[in-house]
């Protein structure tokens, strides 16, 4: 597995947002409830080690994975917190009650219904996974009732910069051309590192401002229109906050045409993973 240690493009993993979430999430919970924290696909693109450690130091009761290799690299790594591997079963939400004594953990509540239907909770379990990572499960059909937080930010910084001529033209295909002298930067993200190529003609921000992307997203590479001169090694925010802008998740996903959880689970591994906190 390569991780681009040596590209100055990194996946910002704020952990003690991921903290926040799941006690936001606790507090409303009824009594002798418990979570069980997602970390199924690599945590949602943040990270399943760091994530997983977190969440079991954060109130979590256990862990949930998709598949049994996630749950045999949580117990590699030294974490032997209960672990539910997620799967297709196929009996009949009757099975619990056929059952003569109740397994400890029942679990039929996932994020959205620890949101907006807490109150039809039943069964002492909740599995927590877009929320945790502080994103709407809806998108934005329905508003949040918890006090969430984005726990990862993607972000890059200029590589290069230069003054294109009014009628010169820039990547692939040669479907951006200035209209006027304006000054243009490459970023080392591409749609390899799990940045859509359909954000073509997108946003990112520099500085608190919106820029636009200019021309294709190409695989390892991209290229922005700047407002003014910056200087190489200047950040650039794909996904997070910038000033008083910010970019979401929930906005790359509309631009996609696809969901939140996309958008985050596809940022590769070539993406190196900052993480953040403060205890």
């Amino acid at each position: 597995m390569v991780n681009g240690r040596l590209r100055d493009t990194s996946l910002i993993v704020d952990l003690d947002a991921l903290r926040h979430n799941i006690q936001e999430q606790k507090k409303v919970l009824p009594e002798n409830s418990r979570i069980l924290a997602v970390v199924k696909a690599n945590a949602y693109g943040n990270g399943l080690i760091p994530v997983a450690q977190t969440a079991m130091t954060s109130g979590a009761s256990g862990l949930c994975v998709a598949i049994l290799d996630e749950a045999l690299e949580l117990r590699d790594n030294g974490i032997e917190a209960m672990t539910l591997v997620l799967g297709i079963t196929s009996v009949e939400h009757q099975f619990v009650a056929s059952l003569d004594e109740l397994p400890p953990y029942v679990h039929m509540a996932n994020s959205a219904t620890g949101l907006w239907h807490r109150e039809t909770i039943t069964a002492n379990t909740i599995r927590m996974g877009i929320s945790m990572y502080g994103q709407n499960p809806s998108g934005r059909d329905l508003k949040l009732t918890l006090d969430l937080q984005p726990v990862s930010s993607l972000v890059s910084s200029i590589s290069f910069v230069k003054q294109l001529k009014a009628g010169r033209s820039v990547s692939y295909g040669a479907t951006y051309t200035a209209e006027q002298d304006e000054w243009l930067a490459t970023l080392p993200i591409g749609y390899a590192d799990g940045y859509p190529r359909c954000m073509t003609g997108y946003k990112v921000l520099v500085d608190g401002q919106f820029c636009d992307i200019a021309g294709r997203v190409c695989m390892d590479q991209m290229m922005i229109r700047l407002p003014k001169y910056y200087p190489v090694g200047t950040p650039v925010v794909l996904m997070g906050k910038s000033g008083d802008q910010e970019i979401t998740a929930t906005d790359l996903a509309e631009r996609a045409g696809t969901i939140n959880y996309e958008i985050l689970t596809n940022i590769s591994n070539r993406v190196h993973r900052i993480y953040r906190q403060s205890k």
